[in-house]
């Protein structure tokens, strides 16, 4: 798998998976694509901490925006029946 196709997972682009990993572009790669393992275990789990970190955010993210569109296609049902929704 690509750098730019990992990215793509997540929604953003490389230089915002590079910001989130603290890593550099080749740092990536050489994980990524090379199959390199990280040598310092602490950054390791500092990079994986912060992926799902940001996995989750996105997350909640979608959540909230889907509850928001739910809510304004509930609410216009209520336009079949003259009313509001309170």
């Amino acid at each position: 798998m690509t750098v730019k196709e990992f990215a793509s997972k997540y929604d953003m682009s490389v230089n915002e998976l590079c910001e989130v990993t603290g890593l550099s572009r080749q740092g990536l790669n050489d994980i990524l694509v090379k199959g390199y393992p990280l040598r310092n275990k602490a950054r390791q789990q500092d990079v994986v901490l912060n992926l799902l970190s940001y996995a989750q955010q996105k997350k909640m993210e979608k959540k909230e925006e889907a509850d928001k569109e739910y809510k304004e296609r509930s609410e216009l049902i209520y336009m079949f029946y003259n009313e509001r929704a309170k």
